[in-house]
């Protein structure tokens, strides 16, 4: 399969679709989430967030190391600047 610029919109799109479809169910539920479900759901999503995470650092190895560094060393600092 070929990959441009219509390949990565599409995926983007499709990304952005299922982002958007999995927090559809809070809009129904409102604010009756109890403390329990909230603490697994959160930790299932840090654990997705740091598998995917992880799984960019992998690729930016294969690119290059010092580009790796180089892309990790300004993530932290963006993140650093922005106070997040």
């Amino acid at each position: 399969m070929t990959v441009n610029v219509w390949t990565v919109t599409a995926a983007a799109g499709l990304a952005a679709l299922a982002a958007g479809l999995g927090a559809l169910p809070f809009a129904f539920v409102g604010g009756r989430v109890g403390g329990r479900w909230l603490a697994h759901s959160n930790t299932a999503a840090s654990a997705f967030m740091v598998a995917a995470a992880a799984a960019l650092v992998w690729q930016g190895v294969g690119a290059g190391p010092w580009r790796c560094v180089l892309g990790l060393g300004v993530g932290i600092v963006f993140v650093w600047i922005s106070g997040a």
